[in-house]
C-alpha cells in the first residue's frame, strides 16, 4: 500500500510539457499571457528536441516565462535539467 502511495505521488508531481501546458491552461493568468506562455513552452520543446540544444535560447525562453509565471518558469528549470541542458552546479 505505501508503495502504490509513492508511485501516484510521483506519478502525480512528474513534470512534462503537457502538464505544464495545462498547467498553463488552468491558470489565472490573461488569456494573453497564457497564449505567450504556451508559445515559451513549444518554442522550449522544440529548442530541447534538437540535438544541439543552445543553452542561452533555453535559459532566455525560461526568463521570459518567469516574468509572466514563475511556476511555469520553474517547470521549464526543471525540464532543461532532466533533459541534462543545464547543470544544477551552473545554477549555483
Amino acid at each position: 500500500m505505501e508503495q502504490t502511495n509513492q508511485q501516484e505521488q510521483r506519478q502525480s508531481t512528474e513534470i512534462t510539457i503537457k502538464s505544464t501546458i495545462r498547467q498553463i491552461r488552468k491558470s489565472r493568468n490573461t488569456p494573453s499571457d497564457k497564449d505567450e506562455l504556451e508559445e515559451l513552452v513549444r518554442e522550449f520543446e522544440d529548442e530541447i528536441s534538437k540535438e544541439d540544444a543552445d543553452q542561452s535560447r533555453i535559459q532566455e525562453i525560461i526568463q521570459k516565462a518567469d516574468k509572466k509565471s514563475t511556476d511555469v518558469a520553474a517547470n521549464l528549470l526543471m525540464l532543461a535539467l532532466q533533459y541534462g541542458i543545464i547543470q544544477a552546479a551552473e545554477l549555483l
